[in-house]
Formats: structure tokens, sequence, C-alpha cells
């Protein structure tokens, strides 16, 4: 059953995610369109762009029509029934357009997917290969208004993706992305710095 925290079908369409997706899939379709009325394949390097695009065009898709229809709620719960027990936290709470971040117990439930960690590690991978999309299209545009056009909406679209890519982040972390990245760098370092300490007090054998 959808709660209010993970809403489904026309609730969902009210959520920041779905305004986040719906401009994405607007723009996005305009970029690749423009590009694809081109002769495109006269270039392999646009061929590469346009690819790009509707990839991550498609993986945007899959996302929204999946939370609006609520799969992801129906899949944790048919994961939930095979592998935890009745006192287990509910596996969709944190996912499809709050802001809150999760409860530290559901971050960790052994079986059930985990949509918006899921999300946003693949939306880390769509934002690096649309940068480089973008600056394909951007360097070799010349004269040509409707490359100029494509790379145009290209950029406004990776601003969108990145600055949603930090908003998922957010939501499933409690953190923004570079307190993270903050946050590993010192705890890796701590590793460091402990196993060097330790192997300086370890007394010598004989």
């Amino acid at each position: 059953m959808p709660t209010e925290d993970n809403p489904t079908g026309l609730a969902y369409l009210k959520t920041f995610q779905s305004l986040f997706q719906t401009v994405e899939l607007i723009f996005l379709l305009v970029t690749w369109a423009l590009l694809a009325s081109q002769q495109y394949y006269m270039r392999p390097a646009y061929s590469f762009a346009l690819g790009v695009y509707i990839s991550v065009w498609l993986v945007t898709l899959f996302f929204f029509m999946t939370y609006i229809t609520g799969l992801h709620t129906k899949i944790n719960d048919k994961l939930a029934s095979i592998g935890n027990t009745p006192s287990s936290p509910p596996l969709t709470e944190g996912t499809a357009g709050s802001l809150a971040p999760p409860p530290e117990a559901a971050r960790f439930v052994p079986k059930g997917v985990h949509w918006f960690a899921a999300e946003y590690i693949i939306y880390f991978i769509c934002d690096v290969f649309l940068f480089v999309a973008v600056c394909i299209v951007t360097s070799h545009a010349n004269q040509n208004t409707h490359y100029i056009a494509s790379y145009a909406f290209g950029w406004f679209s990776l601003l969108v993706y990145i600055l949603h890519f930090c908003l998922l982040v957010k939501n499933t972390e409690g953190v923004w992305p570079h307190a993270c990245i903050s946050d590993c760098c010192r705890q890796i370092t701590k590793r460091k710095t402990s196993s060097e300490s330790q192997q300086l007090i370890q007394p010598e054998e004989p």
C-alpha cells in the first residue's frame, strides 16, 4: 500500500521527483530530436552523443513510469514477503518524491531495492555520459542552428540532471554529495592512520 511518503499515481505528480523528471524528459527529448533531425550519422561522435541522449532519456522514463505506476512498491513488497519477517520496517519509505531521508533502520533491510540509492548511482553515471555528449555536440556545432539549439537544450538538461542527482543524494543519505565525499575521505584517512599506528606499536618478534 502506498503511503504519504511514497505516493504513486496522480499524487506522485505533485512531488519534486516528478517535477524534475518531467523537465528532464521534455528538454532531453527536444535535445536528441534536434540532433536526430540532422545527418548525425556523418559524424561518429554525433552518433555516440545521440545514443547517450536517448539512453539517458529512456532511463529517466523508466524511473518515472516505475514510480507513477507504483511498481517499486510492488517489487519491494514482494521481496519483503519472501525474505523479511513481519516486524521488518517497510522497504518503500523514503522513495518516490519525499525530501526527508529514510529512517536508519530502513536503510539496512537485507532484501529489497533501495530505489533512491540505485537511482542516484545511475544518475551519476548518466550525468558523466551526458556531459561528454553535450561537449561533443558543442565542439562540432559550427554554424548549424539545429546543433546549436541541441547543445543549448543539452546544457540546460545536464544542469537539471546534476541538481536532481544532488537532491537524490540528500534524500537518501541525509547530506549533500560534497559532504558524502568529505566523509568518505575522512573515513579512508582515519582507517589508514589507524592501520599505520597499529603497525608502529606492534612489538617486533625476537
